[in-house]
């Protein structure tokens, strides 16, 4: 399903339009019927989606989305548990499921979005901006996390998103400023340079390759683990990090090695180093007993580290050669016997190019990898 990541057109509130009084939207929220999953959703897919259409003060829009917060959280969880765990591809029920926690999610990022470009580059709202951009951040980094989950391609736009929010907090100055995170089970202190790092690093832990527990783990797990990743701007070349990131842009994080920033386009970038990340993980490693304390298992963790901590060689050629021949891949007895005996005589097939643009969108894959089967003629 796609997903509209655009602000909406507001209109003043008339005679007609959503009482959104606290006392009168409190009231609302505590008959919402939480154990009829379903309806707690419809309801509050429609309040949302009235609150985003007016034009409210960042005051306002701020208390109502607050308001709303803990029991879309709820149900974006009760939702989890239905779809998780269940066979990939999803079943068209489960399906229908993730795509209604993800819309939950992107009603409450767009909200926070519309009080963050209402705020603007007022500084005497700093702290008002802060909270947006942070929350904001926290549900685009659930969508993110979704689709990781369910192994689907991430909509267009959402990076564009994320990077522009860190972007107006790192410019107006308040990206460490510290903010209560309200979408937790248990309220806790953070920053948005933090929850930026952190999407940033579950990007880069090739997530589509790994088990839905393994990206649900790693992805807890950054929100202390983020602390330690350094992230800065360019000035002499010579900065330690292997990764880099434009704000500019609709793209993940990637390999530093692979980008050529010159000019007006290096004031876009930021470097991320991970050295201290890998470090971290490779102590929990060498410390057995710390292992068995919320780690994570050892194959987990090795392949962070690999993700983290250096970049693998290539063993392939970036660039066609004349001078190598193609892989050819063959499946089944009879066609590797084909292959041995020497080609028969048959109608040539045409290739076929398998496209996988999902679980290799990784920073040790900068293009569509094809894979040519041709089993009945040699090279």
């Amino acid at each position: 399903m796609g997903m509209d990541l655009d602000l909406p057109k507001r209109k003043k509130p008339d005679i007609n339009s959503l009482d959104i009084r606290p006392d009168r939207l409190r009231d609302w929220v505590e008959r919402l019927p939480l154990l009829n999953t379903e309806k707690t959703r419809q309801l509050l897919v429609e309040r949302l989606e009235r609150i985003n259409l007016l034009d409210l003060s960042p005051d306002d829009r701020n208390e109502s989305l607050e308001l709303l917060t803990t029991s879309v959280m709820c149900v974006v969880d009760a939702l989890k548990k239905n779809f998780l765990g269940k066979p990939i591809p999803l079943q068209a029920r489960y399906s229908q499921q993730a795509d209604q926690a993800l819309e939950l999610c992107n009603l409450m990022a767009i909200g926070y979005r519309i009080m963050a470009d209402d705020l603007g580059h007022d500084e005497t709202q700093n702290r008002q901006l802060a909270i947006a951009i942070h929350r904001s951040l926290r549900h685009l980094s659930e969508i993110l996390l979704g689709h990781y989950q369910v192994y689907r391609q991430y909509p267009e736009g959402l990076w564009r998103s994320i990077h522009s929010l860190y972007a107006l907090a790192e410019e107006c100055g308040i990206n460490r400023l510290s903010i209560t995170d309200t979408t937790l089970p248990t309220e806790d202190s953070s920053n948005i340079d933090t929850v930026y790092k952190q999407i940033l690093l579950m990007s880069l832990a090739c997530p589509y390759r790994l088990q839905q527990k393994e990206i649900h783990f790693v992805y807890n797990a950054l929100m202390d683990w983020a602390s330690f990743c350094q992230l800065f701007e360019p000035v002499s070349g010579t900065e330690p990090g292997l990764f880099m990131v434009n704000l500019l842009s609709d793209e993940p994080p990637s390999y530093r090695k692979l980008h050529d920033a010159e000019g007006d386009e290096s004031r876009h970038i930021r470097i991320l180093n991970t050295t201290a990340v890998a470090h971290r993980l490779r102590a929990a490693l060498e410390n057995a007993s710390r292992n068995k304390t919320g780690f994570g298992n050892r194959d987990t963790l090795q392949q962070l580290i690999l993700a983290w901590g250096a970049m693998p060689k290539r063993r392939f050629p970036r660039h066609p050669s004349t001078d190598i021949l193609p892989v050819k891949l063959v499946v089944g007895l009879n066609t590797i016997h084909q292959m041995v005996t020497g080609p028969q005589q048959q109608q040539e097939q045409a290739d076929d190019a398998f496209m996988d643009h999902h679980l290799l969108r990784d920073p040790t894959f900068d293009r569509t990898t094809k894979i040519n089967i041709d089993p009945y003629q040699m090279a």
